[in-house]
């Protein structure tokens, strides 16, 4: 059983007292009485997809608890109905990655009269999120190896070239996203957990192997300094690459942890 699922309720503005039908919501659950409507579908032991038709991130804890698979399908137009079924009964392959960190209440989100960036997406993230940016699952299964850099010691101004090798390791073709982020090890600041530095979907044949090469240049590795100076500062980074983020939360998910490498930047 699929149960599809509708937040409509979007936009900036609204008064609080009308928050249900003027625009700002007041939560991130599911409006209405569709999480009830879901409960009451899993309480009868059928098998169920929740298919969630949303512009935005919503709180899906007691889906991801519950129902058998979650789909994020946002506002997939006139031909989602033909999409979901084709996805659904294996005549394509999942996909898609996601564009933004789903969070698992409000109480995990900072004020928004706190205009820091501490708490803030999958970069400054502090507690543990339902799915984090990038994240994404995939009826293929995608092996990576060989991961490598151009040069392990990189000078002012200078870029470095990443590497790895991507194999589809099931018998259906399939696209991947790979996905790089890099870490600053030795920063002088507070700096992001970690960044996207580069992603590249490929469409791979059944058993086919390609190498991806991402060019992180020497601006991904600057920070902002304590006197607000866009800087590259000489220190150990971590490069990592994999289908998803290099995050703990993914990882649980999927069983799977993405590749690193470390390297020097000395000036």
């Amino acid at each position: 059983v699929c149960v599809g699922l509708n937040s409509m309720i979007e936009g900036e503005e609204g008064d609080e007292g009308n928050s249900r039908i003027s625009g700002d919501k007041v939560d991130l659950l599911l409006p209405g009485l569709q999480n009830q409507l879901l409960e009451a579908v899993v309480a009868t032991g059928t098998p169920t997809i929740a298919v969630i038709l949303a512009g935005s991130a919503m709180d899906l804890t007691w889906a991801q608890g519950h129902a058998d698979a979650v789909i994020q399908a946002w506002y997939p137009g006139p031909e989602g109905g033909i999409a979901l079924a084709e996805l659904l009964f294996g005549k394509t392959d999942f996909s898609g990655r996601l564009p933004v960190t789903f969070v698992k209440h409000t109480d995990d989100l900072p004020a928004f009269e706190d205009y820091t960036m501490t708490g803030r997406t999958y970069r400054f993230m502090e507690k543990d999120p339902l799915y984090t940016f990038g994240y994404g699952l995939s009826y293929n299964e995608y092996s990576y190896s060989d991961i490598s850099l151009s040069k392990s010691v990189v000078g002012a101004d200078e870029n470095v070239t990443l590497s790895v090798k991507v194999t589809n390791d099931s018998t259906m073709a399939g696209r991947e996203v790979v996905q790089a982020y890099l870490k600053d090890l030795d920063a002088s600041v507070r700096v992001a957990n970690y960044n996207l530095v580069g992603f590249m979907s490929i469409l791979l044949q059944p058993g086919e192997t390609r190498e991806v090469a991402f060019e992180i240049e020497s601006d991904q590795m600057c920070i902002v300094d304590a006197e607000g100076e866009f800087v590259l500062e000489a220190g150990k980074f971590a490069a990592f690459v994999g289908g998803t983020g290099p995050d703990k939360v993914t990882e649980s998910l999927t069983g799977k942890k993405v590749l690193s490498i470390d390297f020097e930047v000395k000036l």
